[in-house]
């Protein structure tokens, strides 16, 4: 992202910091979504997505944040 958008540089980094803070919360909200399907014991487990409904929306961020807005996060998983 370019810093000429922004008026300042504490303009940019304020919303780069919102950015960063979206990131954080989409995957706190997909993390929270998966268990360990089967275990290994070199700690590789697989994982898998265990949401009964589907993701939908224009891009995977948009589907993402559609999905926290409907369903919002009940606590860190």
């Amino acid at each position: 992202m370019s810093m000429s958008k922004y008026a300042t540089a504490a303009d940019y980094w304020e919303a780069e910091a919102k950015r960063n803070e979206m990131e954080a919360a989409r995957y706190r909200f997909l993390r929270s979504d998966f268990s360990p399907m089967g275990l290994s014991i070199d700690g590789n487990h697989a994982w898998a997505y265990r949401r009964n409904a589907t993701l939908k929306g224009p891009n995977l961020d948009a589907a993402i944040d559609a999905a926290i807005l409907a369903d919002p996060p009940r606590g860190d998983a």
